[in-house]
């Protein structure tokens, strides 16, 4: 993720202190440029101050993704497509996505309740302070050593110094 963040950014910073241009040619469009393109491709668009809001607040690239089911020929909306089906498609996703998160962070939260549980009362309410309580460290195929020991006191050791630490951590 770093890495890739910070390509674009080098991007970014060659593109404006260079003042060179990006080797894309396609011009940026306004929200009204955006819908008159989306009406010009097919797409029935009955409340265009809405349409417009959405583009603002979510994007003309990321409701692309959600118009593709919506288009057998590229750039060419099925009969009677609407914006609201595309709408809907994308706030669909949006509350899946928001359930389904929710549902793994309860799963995460009761593991990790039943982890700490059980090694706190087979090796005492410090076991996370204990080496023989964690596998040895392992080199995987590719150099990297994973050392599950060593990573959790290092999380512990930066909680304590951070400007803003985990609560839990602090009161440890």
């Amino acid at each position: 993720m770093r890495s890739t963040l910070g390509g674009f950014f080098l991007f970014i910073k060659a593109v404006f202190m260079n003042n060179t241009k990006p080797p894309y040619t396609k011009p940026p469009l306004t929200y009204a440029q955006q819908i008159a393109l989306l009406q010009n491709r097919g797409l029935v668009i009955d409340n265009i101050q809405r349409a417009e809001k959405y583009l603002n607040q979510i994007s003309y690239y990321r409701l692309s993704a959600y118009a593709l089911p919506y288009q057998h020929t590229k750039d060419v909306f099925n009969p009677n497509t609407t914006f609201n089906n595309i709408l809907d498609l994308y706030l669909f996703d949006r509350e899946l996505r928001i359930i389904i998160f929710d549902a793994i962070e309860r799963i995460e939260v009761a593991i990790r309740a039943q982890i700490i549980y059980q090694l706190a009362h087979k090796y005492g309410s410090h076991w996370q302070d204990y080496p023989t309580v964690f596998n040895a460290p392992i080199v995987t195929g590719t150099g990297y050593t994973i050392d599950v020991f060593a990573e959790t006191q290092k999380i512990i050791s930066d909680n304590r110094t951070a400007k803003n630490p985990e609560v839990f951590i602090k009161h440890y």
